[in-house]
């Protein structure tokens, strides 16, 4: 009752275990439209308001263009705050898919450094016919082994998620996305290799085959 435990097995070797307290869940990756409140040039830094107790912290070196203090701004969160210092911000969010991340406002093409170079000539061709001028794509892994509709799928899946995060209300501060649920962030970063998943709550088995049928539909039936 006072944590879910996620355990990672190899054959009956434990290999992980990650420990999620009530509390606990980290905000990182999750999406905001925030309120500039403060831009100070002599600390490279602008202070952003996104709800929290503490104004998130959004490097001016790291942001695509300065903000304009009291302007609404969407970020995402890259570090949780700690102690008296707010979330670390970018304003040039992932969104995470099976095969591919979409990175906003990095363009081109780019690959997992445990993927093969040709996998990257390979997608380059099939994504071939998508603007990536101003957004683009990290190829995971996982993409050595998707068909080119599925690759295509993604790419296009990914492009309009954003497009609806993008438009989606205007109030600010506001949560656009939340952040990945940890249970789900734990299966998803072994999705290559695992055989089984077993769950103890019909609430969370529930709750992780939806998520799974949207993002990784072949772990669903695991």
């Amino acid at each position: 009752p006072d944590a879910t435990r996620v355990a990672l097995l190899s054959q009956t070797r434990l290999v992980e275990l990650r420990l999620v307290r009530p509390g606990d869940h980290s905000l990182v990756g999750a999406i905001y439209r925030g309120r500039v409140t403060a831009v100070r040039r002599e600390q490279s830094a602008a202070f952003v308001d996104i709800g929290q107790a503490k104004a998130g912290f959004l490097s001016l070196r790291r942001a695509a263009k300065p903000p304009a203090e009291g302007s609404a701004l969407l970020v995402q969160v890259t570090k949780d705050a700690v102690d008296e210092k707010g979330a670390g911000l970018t304003d040039r969010p992932s969104i995470v898919g099976r095969y591919l991340t979409l990175r906003v406002g990095s363009p081109g093409l780019d690959r997992s450094r445990r993927l093969d170079p040709e996998a990257l000539e390979h997608a380059a061709t099939v994504l071939g016919a998508m603007d990536l001028a101003q957004d683009g794509f990290l190829l995971h892994p996982a993409a050595a082994e998707a068909s080119d509709d599925e690759l295509l799928a993604e790419a296009k899946s990914l492009v309009d998620s954003w497009a609806g995060l993008r438009d989606q209300g205007r109030t600010a501060p506001s949560v656009v996305k939340p952040a990945p649920d940890p249970v789900l962030r734990a299966i998803q970063d072994h999705a290559r290799t695992l055989q089984s998943v077993l769950v103890d709550s019909a609430d969370m088995l529930a709750t992780l085959k939806a998520a799974l049928e949207q993002t990784v539909p072949a772990l669903a039936a695991k």
